[in-house]
């Protein structure tokens, strides 16, 4: 079933995969309690963006990403999460 939405950004009908991207966006930066008439839907995730980048700090990340998809997007199954190498500067080479 295809689902129909509206893009946050332009205000058209959007769906299929850029639908299913916005959505994951959307709750991946949404703190828990933010939404008023939806106060479970949310994630850890913007809570962790300022901690420190420690192994504990990353599997945390890694397990936050899964659980809020897996909970609340059903249209995505994330299968591996994988970080990438980064240097001092935050960049990826």
């Amino acid at each position: 079933m295809t689902q129909f939405g509206m893009d946050r950004s332009t205000g058209l009908r959007q769906s299929g995969w850029d639908n299913v991207i916005q959505a994951i966006e959307i709750l991946l930066t949404t703190r828990y309690f933010e939404r008023v008439l939806r106060e479970y839907v949310g994630s850890p995730v913007p809570a962790l963006l300022g901690e420190l980048a420690n192994v504990q700090t990353v599997i945390r990340f890694q397990w936050s990403v899964a659980a809020v998809i897996l909970l609340f997007e059903p249209r995505f199954t994330p299968t591996r999460i994988s970080p990438l190498t980064l240097d001092r500067t935050g960049s990826s080479d």
